[in-house]
């Protein structure tokens, strides 16, 4: 879902503008919701007031006839939907654009949001809610419909941030009506830059030209979201650059964002930018947050009844029922018939080749040992591949797609008359033909979600948290799932699992032939889409790929200790066979990257093939293949550990900070009595016992659980290959019990690597996924060779004592800090009874007026300065507050504080006499009232001189009443 929100002033001077919206959302919704964008929602929010009342609204459509007959039946200063007509017109000023904006609070966060905020005036600032009524009734109607006690603007923007986190973009188009001196330009910057929008500022009120520019950053967004050209109606030809009549404005140059309404002052003036890249940077950050959802979420399936076709007539060959010669022209047919069909992009997922049809059509599948005979069969049927293929295929069984084969000959009348038009079948009828051909355990999955909905394309992140040994193919599944009463005697399985994993039996010839071809094709991730609750007609790139290697790791790396029973077994020798049967590259080395999940690793490490080029790794007999593969297993198990080491640090952190102190022998008490004592964590590292940390660790209850994941791991490696003998953890990783004391120092799994920028040439080389990325992952080498008894290692391990005993820390810290701030209390009592000159002297060393040693003599003047006698009170008060020593003939700057302060007597206490004294003084050698910079003119590094002061500074200047011009 994406939702288009505009937030309209329908204040009397909005005419014009009022009327571009409406054409311009009338077209919006004759494109979206007759078009082919689903998904999008419309929400109107309009905004006016009187110094009686503040009226905000808000509607949303996923309706199109609903939203334009709304739209059109908006009319400036009525509120629509309340009744009101013609007296809210607004105020002769700024406006209540606080309100407007808190109303995004009232949509659903979650979603991601396209927010355009139009007006021609600003908001009410919390200064002027004293003397302006309006300003006042906004501030408590936040305070009434959405708790918002603190007004300010940039509080409710707060809010408004918090209640997205990051799925809004907020873009303000500013009107300019006339020139003021607070014209919130600037201001309206800041509020797009928060929330990575654009300010706009058409160049004329102009309806059609508003609705043309509008249109044509939303067609620009809508392409990019669905990867191709897209465009919205326009409601006229206005030339060939809808956006000409807009200024944008390059915001990038807003480095720091107000807190309050009076930083806004400091926000630097605006200038425009380059149209086309300030558009640029909008898409880019609104594709961020809405990703692909049009294309990317969802790639049509195409020619799915000729590549359902294409398994049938295989799944004829294979099981006799159709001459070879016959199979292999009408296989052939096909096959250039999906590539024709499948948009050019795509065509990569068609991995089989016309050389790949001899093979796989000519092999003698009906032929099969005695373990063979052993075949798995459905729970439903009873019917193992070979005999649902043959009972649901056979020569008086034809409809749907198969009705194209002609059985026995294959020369049919619609085999050698393409030229005509065959009838379309439903692609669901299609997928439940040829899932019968196909088996599946019953398994409990987790699809990722993406802006609250289930996203089919990141299958990778997909979880299985649970396997059943229980056996049926797909299209027994998909009845089972559609109706309760299917089910029969298995009714746990219709509440308890929601997916039925696809896999290949090793001991099924037919079945694992037809698993092969069909991994060559779109039908195996679209069948595993559907099984996962995706449309019929939706392809997945990777779905199989990505849930069969979440079902392999759910089985094999396990979190408590528990090594595979004989049905897991069984089901990781499919699931392996499964993976090294797919179509497509197999790789001789695999990368190993931090970042990758540890199940898509396990699937490339199943997917090697060894160094004398035989297709599968575990096939080839060779010493070299096989020291290689050892080699890779190994590397996979590091990156199994160090995942086993991060999820306990991120999941159970107080029993993985409990074992590194047991590891480490830290053994001190959490107390101390005498805070100036060293205590144990005050230093700078720990030095512990290798042979103690590595004895711990081995021992521990993370230890056995990798290890018995190690053990299953190299069973699904290497197991069930008479050429491999199964090694054991020792031979695969010697020193593993070593290596498992840095890793859990270290915590994460990154904390192995390093990021290296790459260069063009070899991002190219990189970029087989479709993906070229400006860095890589590389091994720290400097870490790798670091010992445990290294300083790196101790310092790794005084840090997780310290996150272990942070609340001990933080206490310590607490105490001693008192007993600094006592000391520094001293010192200012001190201070302030110390001799004339030498408080003086003391005195000059100060920084600055705002140094926390100024602060407390202040302090110390306000609660001691009674105890001093009164003449030396005031001498002593007289430097603090002008900065200089006077006599009847001269004075000598002692502190330098730039002005004098606006009100000196807020701080201590004065006799009438002494203020009179001080202003006196003031009056008679002219001391500056206003700060004052570095006397040569020349700015200072941010800047600002005598000549430009800044906003602080012009706080800091009295040129207002004070306790300076008083009674003067």
């Amino acid at each position: 879902m994406l939702n288009i929100a505009f937030l309209i002033d329908i204040t009397g001077s909005m005419a014009n503008e009022l009327e571009g919206v409406k054409q311009t959302v009338a077209n919006l919704v004759r494109s979206v919701f007759e078009g082919n964008l689903p998904d999008v929602s419309i929400t109107i929010i309009t905004f006016t007031e009187t110094g009686l009342a503040c009226v905000v609204t808000s509607h949303s459509f996923t309706d199109g006839d609903e939203a334009v007959e709304f739209v059109t039946s908006i009319n400036l200063c009525s509120p629509p939907g309340t009744g009101l007509t013609g007296i809210y017109g607004g105020s002769n000023g700024n406006e209540n654009q606080k309100a407007a904006l808190a109303e995004l609070l009232t949509l659903d966060g979650s979603v991601p949001t396209i927010a355009f905020h139009i007006t021609d005036d600003g908001p009410h600032l919390v200064a002027k809610q004293r003397s302006v009524p309006e300003a006042a009734v906004e501030a408590e109607y936040l305070k009434t419909k959405h708790g918002i006690t603190d007004s300010d603007l940039f509080h409710v923007l707060s809010r408004v941030e918090a209640h997205f986190q990051g799925n809004l973009i907020l873009s303000v188009i500013k009107y300019v009506k006339w020139t003021r001196t607070d014209d919130p330009h600037r201001l309206y910057g800041a509020i797009a830059r928060q929330f990575n929008g654009v300010l706009i500022t058409p160049k004329v009120s102009h309806p059609a030209l508003l609705a043309a520019g509008l249109v044509e950053i939303l067609t620009r967004l809508f392409s990019s979201f669905s990867g191709s050209d897209y465009a919205l109606e326009q409601e006229e030809d206005v030339g060939a650059d809808a956006l000409a009549s807009f200024t944008f404005y390059n915001l990038e140059t807003i480095d720091t964002l107000p807190t309050c309404e009076g930083d806004a002052d400091r926000i630097e003036t605006l200038r425009a930018g380059s149209t086309e890249d300030v558009m640029y940077q909008l898409i880019e950050r609104a594709t961020v947050i809405v990703g692909n959802k049009f294309a990317k979420r969802a790639i049509k399936a195409t020619g799915m009844q000729e590549q359902v076709e294409l398994l049938l007539v295989a799944a004829k060959c294979l099981t006799k029922s159709m001459p070879l010669n016959a199979a292999l022209d009408r296989a052939t047919e096909l096959l250039e018939k999906i590539r024709e069909l499948v948009p050019e992009e795509n065509r990569g997922h068609i991995k089989i080749q016309a050389s790949d049809l001899p093979r796989l059509l000519s092999q003698d599948v009906l032929a099969r040992s005695d373990d063979e005979l052993n075949e798995v069969v459905s729970a439903i049927t009873f019917l193992s591949t070979e005999e649902t293929a043959k009972l649901s295929l056979g020569e008086g069984e034809r409809g749907g797609a198969d009705a194209q084969v002609e059985a026995g000959n294959g020369t049919s009348e619609g085999a050698n008359d393409d030229t005509e038009e065959r009838p379309r079948v439903d692609p669901k009828t299609l997928l439940q033909t040829v899932g019968s051909l196909f088996l599946g355990h019953l398994a409990v999955l987790q699809l990722p979600t993406k802006n609250g909905r289930v996203d089919f394309m990141d299958s990778w992140s997909s979880v299985i948290t649970k396997v059943s040994n229980d056996v049926m193919t797909a299209s027994d599944f998909l009845t089972m799932i559609g109706s309760r009463t299917a089910t029969g005697g298995l009714s746990i399985r219709s509440t308890e699992y929601n997916y039925a994993q696809l896999f290949a039996d090793p001991r099924d010839r037919v079945g694992s032939a037809l698993f092969e071809l069909a991994s060559g094709t779109q039908v195996l991730d679209i069948l595993t889409g559907l099984l996962a609750g995706a449309p019929a007609t939706k392809f997945a790139p990777n779905m199989f790929r990505g849930t069969v290697a979440a079902c392999l790791k759910t089985l094999v790396i396990q979190f408590e200790p528990a090594p595979l029973s004989s049905f897991q077994r069984e089901i990781v020798r499919k699931l392996a066979h499964s993976i090294r049967l797919l179509m497509g590259l197999r790789p001789k080395e695999m990368k190993v990257e931090p970042e990758s999940n540890v199940s898509k690793l396990l699937f490339q490490l199943l997917r090697l093939r060894s160094n004398d080029g035989s297709a599968d790794n575990v096939d080839s007999s060779s010493a070299e293949s096989t020291a290689s593969l050892r080699s890779t297993t190994r590397a996979y198990l590091e990156e199994v550990l160090a995942s086993l080491v991060q999820g306990m640090l991120t999941y159970r952190e107080s029993h993985y900070l409990a074992l590194v102190e047991s590891m480490v022998g830290y053994e001190h008490v959490s107390e101390v009595e005498d805070i100036s004592e060293t205590h144990a964590l005050d230093q700078r590292v720990w030095e512990f016992d290798v042979d103690r940390a590595a004895t711990v660790a081995s021992s521990s209850e993370l230890a056995q659980t990798f290890q018995v994941s190690a053990d299953n791991v190299l069973f699904t490696v290497f197991g069930g290959h008479d050429t491999l003998a199964l090694p054991t953890l020792d031979d695969v990783w010697p020193s593993w019990r070593q290596e498992l004391s840095k890793l859990i120092l270290l915590g994460k799994r990154t904390a192995r690597y390093a990021m290296v920028t790459v260069d063009k040439d070899a991002a190219v080389s990189s970029a087989t996924a479709g993906v070229t990325t400006p860095f890589e992952w590389v091994r720290d080498e400097q870490k790798r060779d670091e010992t445990l008894n290294s300083e790196f290692y101790h310092a790794l391990a005084m840090g997780l004592l310290r996150k272990k005993h942070d609340a001990f820390l933080r206490m310590l810290r607490a105490r001693r800090q008192n007993v600094q701030d006592e000391l520094r209390w001293q010192r200012a009592l001190k201070h302030l009874r110390s001799p004339f000159d030498e408080f003086v002297v003391t005195l000059s060393r100060f920084s600055s007026s705002a140094s926390r040693d100024h602060k407390l003599l202040l302090e110390a003047f306000k609660r001691q300065g009674e105890h001093l006698d009164a003449a030396e009170y005031e001498a002593k008060l007289q430097v603090v507050i002008t900065g200089r020593v006077v006599t009847s003939d001269s004075e000598r700057i002692v502190f330098n504080r730039g002005n004098l302060h606006a009100d000196p007597d807020r701080f201590v206490p004065m006799t009438d006499e002494f203020k009179a004294k001080l202003r006196g003084l003031q009056h008679k050698r002219q001391w500056s009232l206003t700060h004052t910079y570095r006397p040569s003119g020349i700015p200072n590094r941010s800047g600002f001189s005598n000549s430009k002061l800044s906003a602080w500074a012009q706080t800091r200047s009295n040129d207002g009443a004070s306790f300076w011009t008083d009674n003067m």
